[in-house]
């Protein structure tokens, strides 16, 4: 999960700005407000300078796309948000290992990008909790937001967002979105729900 820097900018969503409610804004609201994502307590530390609504409406129009991403290929996909040198948040394109359960890619971002939070797959397993963040999401999440260096820097308290549809027994087979901070990293329990 290797992050350079690029100058194109190559989103597969529309910016996240709050303008006039034109198609560069997000959202069907005006000035692309309205919130699709649940509100999100266990969030007790976010990204700085990132409205948490508008980052979790991404990130959840983002997590409906890789799932079904996962359900046509049976890869895990991902993709990273990022606040551009504009200040609008922004997602990359999916990116994918062409993997069941792995995800190693290089990602290209615009010079200036702030690495904001991180959405991806994970397959369903009988022996694993998939709801949770692997070790390997950990490094990442770890490495990206020490990475103050260069023009592409990740946020200390950047969102991991976990998609699968590995679910308590008894419950729907859909896919959910948890989500993480960076208290939760580490932790036992499930994040909640978008």
């Amino acid at each position: 999960n290797d992050v350079d820097e690029d100058d194109d900018d190559d989103g597969w969503l529309p910016p996240s700005g709050g303008g006039d409610g034109g198609e560069d804004s997000w959202g069907d609201g005006p000035g692309g407000s309205e919130v699709i994502a649940d509100e999100t307590p266990c969030v007790d530390q976010k990204p700085a300078g990132t409205d948490l609504g508008k980052l979790n409406d991404m990130a959840k129009l983002t997590a409906i796309k890789l799932g079904n991403l996962q359900d046509d290929t049976g890869w895990e996909w991902g993709a990273l948000i990022y606040r551009g040198a504009d200040g609008n948040l922004y997602v990359t394109p999916p990116i994918t290992s062409q993997d069941y359960d792995s995800l190693s890619v290089a990602v290209s971002l615009p010079g200036g990008s702030h690495v904001v939070g991180y959405v991806h797959t994970h397959p369903v397993s009988d022996n694993t909790d998939d709801r949770r963040p692997s070790p390997e999401d950990r490094d990442f999440l770890n490495q990206m937001s020490n990475d103050s260096s260069g023009t592409v820097t990740g946020d200390p308290n950047m969102l991991l967002y976990v998609v699968t549809k590995d679910q308590p027994l008894g419950t729907s087979p859909d896919y959910k979105t948890y989500v993480y901070d960076k208290s939760e990293w580490d932790g036992d329990d499930p994040g909640c729900t978008l």
